[in-house]
């Protein structure tokens, strides 16, 4: 296919303001009693806690005030361990809100055009249903969180996706292409865009850019339905509108 072999190009273009734009961030007390406490818990022996504050000290949550309680719940105000740990609960418990299961829900309190795309998928479903497919922390990660490049999709995909395990394993490459796809697709359109800025813009001009910029943005959003032959077929459209500006 034309398009896709035009991707080459971008071998290390990262995509994080594509796949981050509708994050609404809660931003928690600089008084945190979790911080504080599991910070120190290294000294008491549990060092995998204490591990696992300073990977999030690292991460983009914490760069943006995500912190603890916002996915695990509890009351960071609180400064003795019953009263602060109210409502939380160990991760293998239904009810804790990082249960594997649920974990899709507490990521999408925030990342909620995320959430709408993933329970439209077969990967939401197969989690609900038989209860062992991927969920956010599956591609993403937990405390140090991460969005996969092109480089890096393929080998996360093909946990699954191989031939071991007789679950398609053309995917990884696939859905590599299709995010090449995407991060070319959006130079290429940022470039139009800039060109036509400085240029007297004729009604056509902007009402094809227009729609070449709602098909990027569609394709977008339904990244985490994963229907690959979809993100394909809106990225092409936005292509057939740039054709046609002269």
């Amino acid at each position: 296919m034309k398009v896709l072999i035009s991707c080459g190009i971008v071998a290390s273009f990262f995509v994080w303001n594509m796949l981050t734009a509708s994050v609404t961030y809660a931003y928690g007390s600089s008084n945190n009693s979790c911080i504080t406490c599991h910070s120190d818990l290294k000294k008491n022996g549990n060092k995998l806690v204490n591990f696992m504050v300073h990977d999030w000290k690292d991460s983009i949550h914490r760069k943006n005030g995500v912190n603890c309680e916002a996915c695990h719940g509890g009351n960071p105000l609180k400064s003795t361990k019953k009263e602060a740990h109210i409502g939380v609960f160990r991760p293998n418990n239904p009810k804790s809100t990082v249960y594997y299961k649920n974990i899709p829900t507490t990521c999408g309190k925030c990342h909620r055009s995320e959430l709408r795309a993933f329970k439209l998928s077969y990967h939401y479903k197969h989690l609900e249903t038989v209860g062992n497919g991927p969920n956010c922390v599956t591609c993403h990660g937990s405390m140090s969180t991460h969005i996969l490049t092109p480089e890096t999709i393929a080998a996360t995909c093909k946990h699954c996706h191989n031939y071991r395990l007789a679950i398609d394993p053309t995917v990884p490459g696939r859905a590599k292409s299709a995010l090449l796809l995407i991060s070319q697709s959006r130079l290429l359109l940022n470039a139009y865009k800039t060109i036509y800025k400085k240029e007297k813009t004729t009604a056509k001009t902007a009402w094809e850019l227009n729609s070449a910029k709602s098909n990027l943005d569609k394709a977008i959003s339904s990244w985490h339905k994963f229907n690959l032959e979809n993100v394909v077929r809106l990225v092409e459209n936005m292509y057939y509108n740039l054709k046609a500006i002269k």
